[in-house]
């Protein structure tokens, strides 16, 4: 057998492994892809993120907040929708889920005014994950561009 011909069987056998690998994927039900995102609407307003403290607690939407993916909390929009979040000072950009609920006023102890009121200057709270990508993890807050 030549070289060339015992290449082009690996070459086949490793085709069929990728496909193989695909279809078990697909079949277990996880997205190869984003979702389809069709913007509806934009603003611009500030970001933040929370992480740590509420990684692992229920969320607005019922599942367990974690970190490491790419969430969100917004006030108004519905539970289950999408965002894209673009960093204006470096023009990143992420497209995040919305699991909860907030960023809510705090008061100068850090303690969530209640009845919860909307936070006036901010729009957005982003998981950890999400503002990481977006470069926010060190200032915490930044100017974005919000497109849902």
């Amino acid at each position: 057998m030549k070289m060339e011909d015992q290449r082009d069987g690996a070459h086949y056998s490793e085709r069929l492994l990728g496909l193989f690998i695909a279809l078990l994927l697909i079949g277990f039900g996880v997205s190869l892809v984003l979702p389809r995102f069709r913007v509806e609407g934009k603003k611009e307003s500030r970001v933040s993120w929370y992480g740590g403290n509420f990684h692992g607690r229920l969320a607005a939407s019922g599942q367990l907040y974690n970190m490491l993916n790419l969430t969100a909390a917004h006030c108004t929009r519905p539970l289950g929708g999408w965002l894209r979040i673009t960093n204006l000072d470096n023009n990143s950009s992420v497209i995040v889920r919305i699991t909860d609920r907030g960023p809510y006023r705090v008061d100068r102890d850090g303690r969530v005014v209640r009845p919860l009121q909307p936070h006036p200057r901010r729009e957005v709270d982003l998981s950890y994950s999400a503002a990481r990508k977006l470069g926010l993890l060190r200032s915490g807050v930044a100017k974005a561009r919000i497109e849902y």
